[in-house]
């Protein structure tokens, strides 16, 4: 899936596209209806990386109920807080419920369980936590997840986000025609480069 690019830091970035994510949600959503009979009362989409695929998956998967759960780990590229940071709440009771949990990503586990943590509190009587991938060095893996990767991988709706955080990060050493080229190389293509890299905002 994709082509791993290792930069001078010693991190191997992965794009993954629409079609990508949409094989892994399918993946995943089998996975889960094969072994949930009994389905789930509400799926809570951690914002921002589970918002863009968990409309899917509340389809596939026929749940009825949603919400979605802000909380605040990463500050850069691989570069954390010392602990995640809840800075929004789900403001309904969950009292009784079963809740799916769902993130894109489970990296380190720490974010995955603060937030099961956070819907314990709220009343729930059952949790399950589901993503799309899973580093295989996490302390906290995930009840489902669709592929497991190494890679620092770039989601499809963090185009500009990702392509701005790297050149801000390479301009202290590279060239703009160098920093451009590095991103070609990553798997970025020039539309993209030329549209969020200019010389006079950030490279």
């Amino acid at each position: 899936m994709g082509i791993s690019f290792n930069d001078d830091s010693g991190i191997s970035y992965k794009i993954i596209s629409w079609t990508q994510l949409g094989q892994v949600l399918i993946e995943l959503s089998q996975q889960i209806l094969t072994k949930e009979k009994q389905g789930f009362d509400r799926l809570i989409m951690l914002a921002s990386g589970g918002l863009t695929m968990g409309r899917a998956l509340k389809d596939y998967l026929k749940i009825g109920k949603i919400a979605s759960l802000q909380i605040s780990f990463y500050t850069d590229i691989n570069k954390r807080r010392s602990s995640p940071i809840i800075i929004q709440s789900v403001p309904i009771d969950l009292s009784n419920e079963r809740v799916l949990v769902f993130d894109d990503i489970n990296d380190t586990g720490a974010t995955l369980r603060a937030a099961v943590d956070y819907v314990k509190l709220r009343g729930a009587a059952q949790i399950k936590t589901a993503t799309l991938f899973q580093k295989p060095h996490t302390k906290y893996p995930s009840d489902y997840f669709g592929q497991v990767s190494q890679d620092w991988l770039v989601f499809p709706d963090e185009i500009r986000e990702t392509i701005e955080l790297l050149a801000k990060k390479w301009r202290k050493n590279l060239g703009l025609a160098q920093i451009k080229d590095r991103l070609k190389q990553i798997g970025f293509n020039r539309r993209e480069i030329d549209l969020f890299v200019s010389s006079d905002r950030n490279a």
